[in-house]
């Protein structure tokens, strides 16, 4: 596991050496056993078979605002704070 569930077995080193795994089975793909055309280095977003059945377009705008602030409270106390604002806006 490399910071998610996945069952990822080599046949052999070399195959670990250029990520070319046997077998690849990521439990978030909802009743897949292995993937379906999905290359375990993520180069695909969606897999050849399922691309039709996928096809959408989202217009909207993300904006993200931060400020930060730097405070020296005291010679040894320093304090930085700061504030973020993220909000997604969609067409209605």
């Amino acid at each position: 596991d490399l910071f998610f569930p996945a069952r990822i077995i080599f046949p052999s080193l070399a195959a670990f050496e250029t990520f070319t795994p046997a077998v690849f089975w990521w439990p978030y793909q909802i009743t897949a056993t292995s993937y379906p055309g999905l290359s375990p280095t993520w180069k695909d977003d969606v897999p050849e078979a399922w691309r039709d059945a996928t096809r959408f377009a989202l217009n909207d705008t993300s904006l993200g605002f931060f400020v930060q602030d730097h405070w020296q409270a005291a010679p040894l106390l320093s304090v930085t704070y700061g504030v973020r604002y993220d909000v997604e806006l969609y067409p209605r």
